[in-house]
């Protein structure tokens, strides 16, 4: 298994199950100033990997995954290839996924890449729908009729210090990932 890719922007990230996904980020993220309107065609947009990962365009920034080295022998024909996965369209659907785990720092892969990282972590790698409409006749049984439903600031506090803590032992998960070389590793590694 290839180590997971961390995608991040300015104060987003995501962890990417990138056995599966790879291509699909970078086909994303490559896209982006020609979605925005920035540019007319992705070679156009001067701050892309696209000019090296599918133009063969010399950077000394770039690290090439190990996923796009296995794409072709040479530089060429890995640039060639590269083109080939900008001929299919990403959907709309995808667009969004990609979106919503990255604005909310969920992971970005397969069930069982979820459910691996889920055991690495002991945490859920989804953030989920919050209860019910509590003032519902539907959920008003949990509640004494006429009852005022109230929060108090101090539960928030606990909620709202809950949640940061969450995020960041996955944000820490994160950076952990980016530093072995395989996610086997990480699993030894206790906060």
């Amino acid at each position: 298994m290839t180590r997971p890719l961390r995608i991040e922007g300015r104060f987003k990230s995501c962890l990417v199950d990138s056995e599966n996904y790879l291509f699909t980020l970078y086909r994303y993220i490559d896209m982006n100033p020609v979605r925005a309107g920035m540019v007319s065609s992705i070679s156009e947009y001067p701050w892309s990997s696209y000019g090296y990962n599918g133009l063969g365009e010399e950077n000394s920034l770039i690290t090439e995954h190990k996923l796009y080295q296995n794409l072709g022998e040479d530089s060429g024909l890995r640039a060639k290839n590269y083109q080939k996965i900008f001929e299919t369209l990403i959907g709309t659907q995808q667009e969004q996924e990609i979106t919503v785990a990255t604005m909310r720092g969920e992971v970005y892969g397969s069930e069982e890449f979820h459910l691996k990282i889920n055991k690495m972590i002991s945490r859920a790698t989804k953030l989920t729908a919050h209860g019910g409409d509590r003032k519902s006749e539907k959920y008003g049984h949990h509640f004494k009729a006429g009852q005022p439903i109230t929060r108090s600031e101090a539960g928030l506090k606990l909620v709202a210090k809950s949640i940061e803590a969450k995020l960041a032992d996955l944000c820490h998960l994160c950076c952990r990932l980016l530093v072995y070389p395989s996610i086997s590793r990480v699993e030894t590694y206790n906060r």
